[in-house]
């Protein structure tokens, strides 16, 4: 009985083992598996705040090529109603370049590509931004596959919050300053006395004395 349950205990023993060694390597894999799938790495723009007129550069970098990558931009149109505007970007193989495959009118004609494929970045330069380009902007790009199409890879985006500045116009106050001038005319009244002197003569006469 002694040796019975001995041998028991060696074998439940022998059996945990295993399972850890099991779950431990699945971790490992999840773990591999984790760090080498299709995710972006890094994400770079020139300011966060920008001015109306001045230029958007917005670039995202994957840890492996990429085939697919669309700049999506949620904001408001003048009016303040909601819209969305899409620009999709697309890895040839034959001619090893990217390419603009559609953009929206609003800034199609404003957006040029940058970046570079080899290292493995998807980028676009905004000219002449203007108030509605404010928002959120995301970045979504699609792992290539090979003789894949869109939707074959696996994808992984990143949100960017662009400010934009409306102008402010100056306002200038005049100030109109206006000076009143009092003339004083001082009249100085001279009164001229005259004194008149009365003189009086006196005369004496001489009566002979009476005898």
């Amino acid at each position: 009985t002694c040796a019975f349950r001995s041998t028991k205990l060696i074998l439940l023993d022998s059996l945990l083992q295993e399972m850890k060694m099991k779950s431990l390597l699945l971790l490992l894999i999840s773990v591999v598996r984790a760090q080498g799938a299709f995710h972006i790495t890094q994400h770079v723009y020139n300011s966060a705040v920008h001015q109306p007129g001045s230029s958007l550069e917005m670039k995202c970098k994957t840890n492996r090529y990429w085939e697919y990558c669309t700049w999506r931009h949620s904001g408001y149109r003048g009016d303040g109603s909601a819209t969305i505007r899409d620009c999709n970007l697309e890895w040839k193989r034959a001619s090893n370049t990217v390419i603009k495959q559609d953009c929206h009118d609003a800034v199609t004609n404003r957006v040029s590509i940058i970046g570079d494929y080899s290292k493995h970045e998807c980028g676009i330069r905004i000219e002449n931004v203007h108030i509605q380009d404010a928002g959120k902007w995301v970045c979504e790009m699609e792992e290539y596959v090979l003789l894949g199409r869109k939707g074959s890879g696996r994808r992984d985006k990143y949100t960017f919050d662009i400010h934009v500045q409306a102008t402010t116009v100056p306002t200038t106050t005049t100030t109109t300053t206006t000076t009143i001038t009092t003339l004083t005319t001082t009249t100085t009244l001279t009164t001229a006395k005259t004194t008149t002197t009365t003189t009086t003569k006196s005369t004496t006469s001489t009566s002979p004395a009476t005898t």
